[in-house]
């Protein structure tokens, strides 16, 4: 978790150097269980990394989009 923690902290100071910046922030799942689970799953995943970006100072993380990786 500390690592993943770090790893935000990290892209966050790289997204403020870079004024003209886009993002995209993707959650992503292994393939076992249900398409809707996935797609549940890798959108409370990229939630979850947004939240924490935008408390890190982060703005203008607007749209999202969903869809399934054909693996």
């Amino acid at each position: 978790f500390e690592k993943a923690i770090d790893l935000l902290q990290q892209v966050a100071e790289c997204i403020r150097s870079v004024p003209d910046r886009v993002l995209t922030i993707e959650g992503h799942c292994d393939p076992r269980g249900t398409e809707e689970y996935h797609l549940a799953l890798g959108d409370r995943r990229a939630q979850s990394v947004k939240s924490y970006l935008v408390r890190l100072g982060i703005a203008g993380l607007g749209e999202q989009q969903q869809r399934m990786a054909e693996d």
